[in-house]
Parts: C-alpha cells; structure tokens; sequence
C-alpha cells in the first residue's frame, strides 16, 4: 500500500517555476516561488508545518477556507483524479525518500524555514471571489466603452487598408472668371462707342484728315477695336492656369489702347486692316497715319489741286469761316459778308433765300447773306465750305465761257456748276443743295467734264 504523501510545499504538478501547498489530502490554491534547498546546521532541525501542530485557530480557518472553496473543488475534480497517478506513481519515492522531498537531505514532510500561507475565515473567501466575479463583469461590459489609452494599447485593433483616396478634380476658369474681365469689357466698349460717335458727327476730323485715307485709318481703329472685344467675349478652354488667363485679359485691354493712342497722337497703328464698310466694299490700309494735305497753294500745279485736297477744319470757336476764306484765296478770291452788297451787285430779288452768291460784275468776291435765316450759325457748318467751293466754281466757268450760263449748260447751268465745284474743286454732295435747277445729273456732270477738260462751253 502506498503511504500517504504528507502536507507540505511540492513543485507545482502544473509545471512552471512554482511551488504548490499540498495540505495531505488535495493540492490547495497556495503557490509560492520555488525555494532554494537550506541545509539545516548541526543540532538545528527544520521546522515542520504539520496540521496536527498548527494553532487551532488556523485549523478552523482552513476548514472554512476549504468549505468555501467547495466549488473550485468539485470544479477541480478532473485535476484531482489527474494527479491520482502522480500520487501513486511517486509512492516508490515516498518510501524510499521517508516522505522527504529529493535532494533535501532530511526526514518529514517539512520544507525548510517555511510555512503555508495563513488561511482566512470562509466569509472573507467568499467575498473575494465574488467581488472577482463582479470586477470581471464590470470590466467586460464596460471596458470597450472606456477610453483608457493603456487598456487601448494592450488590445491592438487589427488596422484596415485604406481605400485610395479619390483625387479631387482641378478647379478651372475661363477669363470671364476672373477680376480683371469686366473692367476690361467696360474699357473696349467705351472705346468702341466714342470711336463710333466721332465717325457719325464728324468730329473724328478732329484727328485725322477730312480724306479718303483719313477716313480709312479712322474705320481701321474702329474695326480693330471690335475685333478686340469679340476675342474677349470667347471664353476659351477652361483651365487651371488663372495667371495665363489674366494675362491674356492684360494684353487685349493694352492693345485696345495703344490703337487708341496712335488715333488720337496721329501715329501709325503697326498692323495691316483690311476695312470692311457697309455697303460690302472694302479698303486695305497698312496702317499708316495719313497725312493732312497742304495748305499752301504753292505746293499745287493750280489752284483747283489745292481746292480738292484742302481739308477744312474749324477754328478755335468752331467757325469754318476761315478755311472758306483760305480756299477762296488760293483763286484771288476774297469773301464779302454783306447782303445789301451782294443783292446790290448781283440784282437778286429781295425775297431769295440765298445764303451766298458770285456775280460778274465784281468777279473778285464771294458774296455772304449775313442776314441769312441761319447766320451765324451756318458758318459752324462743315456745309459752308461746300457753299462757297460752289460759288467759286461760277468764278471759273466765268473765266472760261465768260458767261455763268454758258449755252451747253443750258437752264441747268447751277446743276452743271454743282457738278463742276464736285468733281474739279473737292465739293462734297452731300453738303450742296441739289434739287430742282440745283440737281445733279449724268447731263450737267459730262457738260461740267466738257468745260474743264475741252474748255467747250456751246
């Protein structure tokens, strides 16, 4: 029969670096660290932590301690009827060994210098392990909840790819986008609506010659400046590139104004135009200011050159008196304002509305009605040049035929007169009063053709 092993510290039947209390019967819930081995000095024996031997109250106490451990017990039973076998595998060593344990060296279940750990009343047991249960209930329900960064830290949550980030599309602008584009849109139609007012009224003269060519460069800026704003209308391909679309708005308005300074500085514009004008026609210019004609009579063949490319101007109080009187000099003409003596020397009846008039009788002037409905506002008029050209013409189809109706005019004569001032000293029809005897004609334009030209007056 094998001998009951006796109460004391055994290595752990689990494994591990421990040492587990065995109180005779059943391996307890007492460990301690292994302990090394003390020999016992001469006459000195080791003390023995028998049950027979400890103090009754810790008997009761273990008692209570194994009662309330009931449970682990029962739950033990599998770990108990385990270690059957090692209890009868180890009864050989128990005999042999007299119940010590190997390598010590002395008799009796004792281990040296030690005791089992004190045991404490059931109760208290008992509410350790249930306040264990609570503490661990509490923790699993409340602990996912909690935001403590070690409990975190020790339970790593497994990391998730991330998804690529979808890129975020490139904003775009057009130059309608952008600051700079209204105030640019404003500067060009300013521009463009003054350019078109000054055509209308004349007033473009102020900067460039009354003359085809004047003209032309005047319609050239004009054009180039609507050419501009339809290119700053398109908006473009968008893009991302706002300091490209800046610039471009920059160099548009800049080149609408320097097109605007060589007009109004009478300067070349740099650029060939083809002018469109509104009757389908058009006029290539390349660009350059044209020059005002002379007016000096001097640099002309004749006077009738000089007459048709003078370009009048007004004065400084807007009176086109003194280009007439210039033109009319270049003939040795001088103008006379006077209605008594131009109705005096030309016998008019007193009821013609005549502004002015040319008679054979004193060749050497032209004749102004100063008492004329309009005066003095007519000479504010562009139209008062033309009026003049026209009494300067009766001047020298009266030095050719000698005679101011001469028989191939016949009651046509003013009408050729018209035709001769249009056509050989740069009247413009437009300011002449045509209708009735006045009219012009294919008939009075190849009579004026056969006095000028043929000095045939029958």
């Amino acid at each position: 029969m094998t001998a009951p092993v006796p109460p004391g510290w055994h290595r752990d039947p689990r494994g591990g670096p421990l040492e587990r209390w065995w109180d005779g019967r059943q391996w307890t819930g007492h460990t301690r660290p292994s302990q090394p081995v003390a020999a016992a000095g001469p006459g000195i024996q080791p003390s023995t932590p028998h049950p027979q031997q400890q103090h009754p109250a810790h008997q009761q106490g273990q008692a209570s301690y194994q009662q309330g451990s009931a449970g682990w017990q029962q739950g033990s039973a599998g770990w108990q009827q385990g270690n059957a076998g090692w209890q009868q595998g180890n009864g050989g060593y128990q005999q042999a060994a007299g119940g010590g344990y190997p390598g010590t060296g002395h008799q009796g279940p004792g281990y040296p210098g030690s005791q089992p750990p004190a045991k404490k009343h059931g109760l208290t047991a008992l509410l350790v392990v249930v306040s264990a249960l609570a503490l661990f209930i509490i923790v699993a329900v409340v602990g996912p909840f909690g935001n403590d960064p070690d409990t975190s830290a020790s339970t790593p949550t497994p990391s998730t790819p991330s998804a690529t980030p979808t890129p975020t599309p490139e904003e775009t602008y057009t130059i309608m986008d952008r600051p700079g584009y209204d105030a640019a849109v404003n500067y060009l139609d300013e521009l463009s609506s003054w350019l078109s007012t000054a055509y209308d009224d004349g007033t473009i003269y102020d900067y460039v010659p009354n003359t085809d060519e004047g003209r032309t460069y005047a319609a050239a800026v004009l054009q180039l400046i609507g050419e501009l704003r339809v290119e700053l209308s398109e908006p473009g391909e968008p893009t991302s590139d706002t300091d490209a679309l800046d610039t471009r708005i920059e160099e548009i308005q800049d080149q609408a104004q320097q097109y605007s300074e060589a007009f109004e500085n009478g300067q070349d514009l740099g650029v060939r135009v083809e002018v469109e004008w509104n009757d389908g026609t058009t006029t290539t210019t390349d660009g350059t200011f044209p020059e005002a004609p002379s007016t000096d009579p001097d640099d002309y063949a004749d006077a009738e050159e000089f007459a048709q490319a003078y370009v009048a101007q007004p004065d400084g109080d807007g009176s086109f008196a003194p280009a007439a009187e210039e033109i009319a000099a270049a003939f040795d003409l001088e103008l006379f304002y006077d209605h008594d003596a131009m109705f005096s020397a030309c016998e008019y009846p007193d009821n013609y509305e005549l502004l002015g008039g040319f008679c054979p009788s004193s060749p050497g002037y032209v004749y102004i009605n100063d008492q004329y409905s309009d005066y003095p506002n007519v000479l504010q008029n562009e139209g008062f040049v033309h009026t003049v050209r026209h009494e300067i013409a009766h001047s020298q189809i009266l030095a050719i035929c000698g005679t101011l109706s001469p028989p191939a005019a016949g009651e046509n004569w003013e009408g050729v007169t018209n035709s001769y001032a249009v056509n050989y000293l740069g009247a413009d029809p437009d300011w002449l009063f045509v209708e009735n005897e006045y009219a012009i004609s294919a008939q009075t334009e190849e009579v004026a053709q056969q006095i000028h030209e043929d000095q045939q007056c029958q």
